[in-house]
């Protein structure tokens, strides 16, 4: 994994100069992996667990290269408009959005599956976004661990939503 987020910083070197905020939560869900993979790895779904998202529009089918329009409820911002590109995709284990080289801001979105069980599966959303747009969103700028430690109680909220919705 880590040789993955290398060679993308490596591709789009734009953004290896960026300051980033990293949060990472993982929930176990009772399903088979294949069911919750086949709900995380499309952004098309979020609204169905990430609360933020107003509407979600693609490009084109989902695969490799297709770009998704996020409309979100952010902060302050109640329509702050993301576009992320689906970059890596591997079945039942992990799913890889990343902001275009010419976005404003940094942002990437990874999704992780591992089977506990035949029952049981294992689901860890990791985001990273450009520090910077926190001002934007929230139109002050707080100290970064105190926006990881925020947003890290909204995501465990998401991952409770998930649960909920596929349990």
């Amino acid at each position: 994994m880590k040789l993955l987020l290398i060679s993308i910083m490596w591709i789009f070197p734009a953004f290896s100069q960026v300051n980033l905020v990293r949060i990472s939560k993982s929930i176990e869900i009772k399903r088979p992996i294949q069911e919750v993979f086949e709900h995380v790895k499309n952004t098309l779904n979020d609204d169905t667990w990430r609360t933020e998202v107003n509407t979600m529009e693609a490009d084109g089918p989902f695969m490799i290269g297709t770009t998704y329009t996020e409309d979100a409820h952010i902060g302050l911002q109640t329509n702050f408009i993301t576009k992320t590109t689906l970059i890596s995709l591997i079945e039942n284990k992990l799913a890889f959005y990343q902001t275009p080289e010419n976005a404003k801001y940094f942002l990437s979105s990874l999704r992780e599956v591992e089977s506990l069980n035949d029952q049981k599966t294992k689901f860890t959303y990791t985001v990273e976004f450009d520090y910077e747009m926190s001002k934007e969103t929230l139109r002050i700028k707080l100290p970064k661990e105190v926006l990881e430690f925020s947003y890290g109680l909204i995501m465990s909220q998401y991952l409770k939503n998930l649960k909920e919705y596929l349990d």
